[in-house]
């Protein structure tokens, strides 16, 4: 199984992947982050919202470490892997994987609460990251995230479990939801 992990930064895809990894026997994660095309720069430094897009990303390379993974489940996580759907979906018919979607929705408050308290910062780390985040981050999400994921959505090529972030479950509780939405589409 892939299952395809995307949603707004903030929103937990990271958390749920981790979750995955923890509960399944045979489980590898491919984090979005890790294929970035750009040197980090500090929030301070960025400019534009080239972060925040499909466009430097090695998608190949992504592919490629994907199709390469031999885990019995493999989590692709990342804002922007909604834009590749379509690639995962052939990459799953090539290799007998079944494709599932799980699409995290959650609000700019919690998200910006997420991203600004996941690690300690000093003050003025944490005022340049909220400034980022309202400038690039959620703009580029409603602009090129929510397209992705509506385009997604349209196809209905998989199956997608749609997860509100907001409600305070756990992350073990998500995935549980995951689950018996693939058990249920089985059926």
């Amino acid at each position: 199984m892939l299952l395809l992990i995307c949603g707004p930064s903030g929103s937990g895809k990271s958390t749920l992947a981790t979750a995955v990894l923890q509960q399944a026997a045979d489980a590898a994660v491919i984090r979005q982050d890790d294929y970035f095309t750009q040197p980090f720069l500090p929030y301070s430094a960025r400019v534009d919202d080239s972060f925040e897009t499909a466009e430097n990303i090695d998608w190949d390379k992504l592919c490629t470490d994907t199709a390469d993974q031999e885990a019995s489940v493999v989590v692709v996580e990342g804002h922007m892997v909604a834009t590749q759907h379509q690639r995962m979906w052939q990459l799953c018919q090539a290799h007998s994987r079944r494709l599932v979607c799980v699409v995290l929705q959650s609000s700019l408050a919690q998200c910006k609460q997420r991203r600004l308290f996941r690690r300690p910062r000093s003050d003025e780390d944490m005022a340049e990251l909220k400034a980022y985040i309202e400038q690039y981050m959620w703009p580029a999400h409603l602009s090129h995230g929510v397209a992705a994921i509506e385009q997604l959505e349209s196809t209905r090529e998989s199956p997608i479990v749609t997860i509100d972030t907001t409600d305070g479950r756990t992350a073990e509780e998500y995935l549980l939801q995951v689950l018996t939405a693939c058990d249920e589409e089985r059926q």
